[in-house]
């Protein structure tokens, strides 16, 4: 039982994550006001509690809604009735921003910078609960019909929930209303989209702008999305360390933080950077750029001019886009260093047998509690995507797999499945990986300019 438990834990466990960050934030709003009302013996700010409980409304809802539409059964009956309530409630997740307005209410015991920190808290995890809950529905709305219309439904909720937002402050009508005055609610309503003022129309429009930019910002932030996770760097974006046969990275969270990084390298260790801006490359200037994105297209150009600019396989031509090319493709010209021309375009076939290679068969979030290495025997469930499954297709160990939590595209590479039995496999930087490594070194060192700044 105990074991079970814990499997389920494990398989859900950035779900629970999310769900317990955000249950932390609310218990820090509910402390700061019992603290604000404690100091003051004022309850001006009581009604934020209420505020920030009808937030959570939604959340809830999605999350079973989310549950829900994994089973197909209900998806008829129980789906529709938790949806309306979401899309009901909604708009009191982003409705806390507006309590802002409280601070112009005059003087007041409590300080300044206390009240605003308190409502900056309130607003911001209200805020969060929405947009979590909202690319729940969205992932559900894409699942089941397509992206296009996915992205339709956001931008439709965003304009709705604006609208709400403004009936909730400006008209004084609540979610609860439908429920306990419907004919109220509705009279009030039909009198103010009969008669629309232009303050409405402004209010609504400019808080669905600012609703889409803040999640569309939450939405592109993304995280490595490494396979081979026990050989790549990129893994130190989540254990905050990695050593790969004896070479040690470290996370460092602001990429400008130049002390960190300097300690690092004189440890010999690999400084690893969230840093999609590239705005270390405008603190260091550094001699040479290697862009290892892989994007398999023409790449957007990094806002910075290095010496030498290095590109990785398809999408680069040189010296168009970057100095030097390297070859990427297995056969007889991987790791060729090419300084006129592009690279072999991608053939989109893995090497080998390609059912090696373990695909997203729809989109949605990536879970599993499998770990890189593990035994599977074939038919053996490895992932679940969506709620559909990803099985072994034969017995083989796992050389790779994408990090739980992650959001898959329909056919994009989740893991990697070997039949052979040596740990190696997964424990050791690939034959292909060292090869492209020594073109990249063959590039650097076969530079004059690069090899007289820095060794000469």
């Amino acid at each position: 039982m105990i074991q079970l438990l814990r499997k389920r834990l494990v398989g859900h466990r950035y779900k629970a994550g999310i769900f317990l960050l955000l249950s932390l934030a609310s218990a820090i709003c509910l402390i700061l006001v019992l603290a604000r009302i404690r100091y003051s013996l004022s309850y001006d700010y009581l009604g934020l509690i209420w505020n920030l409980f009808l937030a959570w409304i939604p959340f809830l809802s999605a999350f079973v809604v989310y549950i829900l539409a994994l089973r197909r059964v209900a998806m008829y009956v129980a789906i529709p009735a938790f949806a309306l309530l979401w899309l009901i409630f909604f708009p009191n997740a982003p409705y806390i921003l507006t309590d802002f307005q409280h601070l112009s209410r005059g003087s007041s015991p409590v300080p300044l910078w206390y009240d605003v920190i308190l409502l900056v808290w309130f607003s911001w995890t209200g805020m969060l609960l929405g947009i979590v809950s909202l690319a729940l529905m969205q992932e559900i709305i894409k699942r089941e019909f397509n992206r296009a219309i996915g992205w339709i439904f956001v931008f439709g909720v965003a304009a709705l929930s604006s609208a709400g937002v403004y009936v909730g402050r400006f008209i004084r009508l609540n979610s609860w209303d439908i429920f306990q005055n419907p004919t109220k609610a509705a009279v009030n309503l039909w009198d103010w989209l009969s008669e629309p003022t232009l303050r409405s129309f402004g209010f609504i429009g400019l808080y669905t702008v600012f609703f889409v930019f803040v999640y569309l910002t939450i939405y592109a932030i993304g995280c490595p999305l490494a396979v081979r996770r026990t050989v790549s760097f990129a893994e130190a974006v989540y254990s905050k360390e990695l050593t790969v046969e004896g070479v040690t990275a470290r996370a460092v969270a602001d990429p400008r933080d130049k002390q960190t990084i300097r300690n690092l390298l004189e440890k010999r260790e690999i400084p690893v950077l969230i840093d999609p801006l590239c705005a270390a490359a405008v603190e260091w200037d550094p001699l040479v750029i290697v862009d290892a994105r892989m994007l398999k297209r023409a790449p957007e150009p990094i806002k910075h001019e290095a010496l030498l600019y290095v590109g990785l396989g398809p999408g680069f031509t040189a010296p168009i886009d970057c100095q030097v090319v390297i070859e990427t493709q297995r056969g007889h010209t991987l790791g060729r260093v090419i300084r006129e021309g592009s690279s072999s375009p991608d053939s989109a076939q893995p090497d080998g047998d390609p059912r090696r290679v373990l695909r997203a068969p729809r989109e949605g979030i990536l879970e599993s509690d499998a770990r890189i290495g593990d035994h599977f025997e074939a038919g053996q469930l490895i992932a679940k995507i969506g709620g559909l499954g990803i099985e072994a297709p034969f017995a083989g160990n796992l050389r790779g797999l994408l990090q739980g939590g992650q959001i898959a595209t329909k056919g994009m590479k989740i893991g990697d499945l070997d039949p052979r039995p040596d740990p190696r496999l997964w424990q050791l930087v690939s034959d292909k990986a060292l090869a492209i490594g020594g073109a990249v070194l063959e590039a650097i060192v076969s530079e004059p300019q690069v090899r007289k700044l820095s060794w000469d």
